[in-house]
């Protein structure tokens, strides 16, 4: 049985391709090959497809099945996405949701005291 390389072959290519932005995936290639590591262009095109697409993700909320296709979300149920959208804002803003609680029940402290 073969025994494991210790070096991770994708994460040098992300390293090569962040290192070298405008370079083919030949010419990553062939700057990977000096390094010692032999990987064909394809690998390197696959390897930076992927990247890209994992880069363009966004980690937030996103809207799955019929909301998207019908354009549910528009019109009265509209609103209630923009509420969505605006306490996520909040939250984020506040640092965490635990300080975005704190935060609130300060509100509702003053709120008691003032009304």
């Amino acid at each position: 049985m073969a025994k494991r390389s210790k070096m991770n072959k994708s994460q040098l290519i992300r390293d090569a391709l962040a290192a070298n932005p405008r370079k083919s995936p030949s010419e990553i290639s062939v700057i990977l090959k000096a390094e010692g590591l032999v990987v064909k262009p394809q690998y390197v095109s696959t390897i930076k497809a992927n990247w890209k697409k994992a880069r363009r993700r966004s980690p937030g909320l996103t809207m799955r099945g019929t909301a998207r296709r019908t354009g549910a979300g528009v019109g009265s149920n509209g609103a209630a996405f923009g509420a969505i959208r605006e306490a996520l804002a909040f939250v984020k803003a506040a640092g965490g949701i635990e300080s975005a609680k704190s935060i609130l029940a300060t509100i509702e402290e003053i709120s008691a005291t003032v009304g």
